[in-house]
């Protein structure tokens, strides 16, 4: 009977969490040119966290390697989160090797160096030395910014895939 009790006072609480208090769950949505994003909105999770809980997922942060690419995602972040954009970690970073203004980036899962970019106007600037992690920055337009690593928001993740 105690069992029960605890069980059901359990489900309860729960319940209550996830339904009352919107527990953030990350969904499943399709840009225009047809790819599925895992967009996590809760500005919980510094890069390294972000990058871990895509790959948790057998994703991984998304690499945008092309305009038609970013695009798509734009339009998609656009359209999904009207006035309320966010700032979400994408999976770039200069490997965190330097302090220099002008330093490459890099794809941290197929590890090659951004040819394709959509930075902000001035960025990256890696300010005070400590910028080594890329964002969309909604401030800017959706545009890109470096950013600390350690600073907590959102991301995205995709599913393994390239673009040509």
């Amino acid at each position: 009977m105690k069992f029960q009790v605890i069980l059901f006072v359990g489900i309860f609480i729960f319940n209550v969490f996830c339904i009352d208090f919107g527990l953030a769950i990350p969904e499943w949505l399709r840009s225009p040119d047809g790819h599925e994003y895992l967009i996590e909105t809760d500005k919980k999770y510094e890069w390294h966290e972000a990058s871990s809980e895509c790959r948790r997922r057998g994703l991984r942060l998304v690499e945008i390697e092309n305009i038609h690419k970013s695009d798509a995602l734009d339009t998609l972040l656009r359209k999904t989160f009207e006035d309320s954009l966010l700032d979400l970690w994408i999976g770039a970073t200069d490997l965190e090797v330097t302090k220099e203004k002008n330093r490459p980036f890099y794809w941290s899962m197929t590890g090659k160096r951004m040819a394709f970019t959509n930075w902000s106007k001035g960025q990256p600037d890696n300010h005070k030395g400590k910028e080594h992690c890329v964002h969309i920055y909604s401030p800017y337009n959706l545009k890109w910014n470096d950013a600390p690593c350690t600073m907590k928001q959102g991301f995205i993740c995709e599913e393994r895939f390239t673009t040509k």
